[in-house]
């Protein structure tokens, strides 16, 4: 049997832990220019290390 999986966008750290604290298996995001919401809030490189182990350590 497959399993479900919960994708959730993060646009920033708050909407990243939001997501993975409530059951997010997985998230994507946007870093600078490699993005397709280039005009919105984005992830800088700094910031997607953070963005990785909180993700990590909350199983997504």
């Amino acid at each position: 049997m497959k399993k479900i999986s919960l994708v959730s966008p993060a646009g920033d750290l708050e909407s990243l832990k939001a997501a993975v604290y409530n059951g997010a298996d997985a998230v994507y995001l946007g870093i600078d220019l490699f993005n397709a919401r280039r005009l919105a809030n984005n992830f800088s490189w700094e910031q997607l290390k953070e963005a990785i182990d909180i993700a990590h350590l909350n199983g997504a």
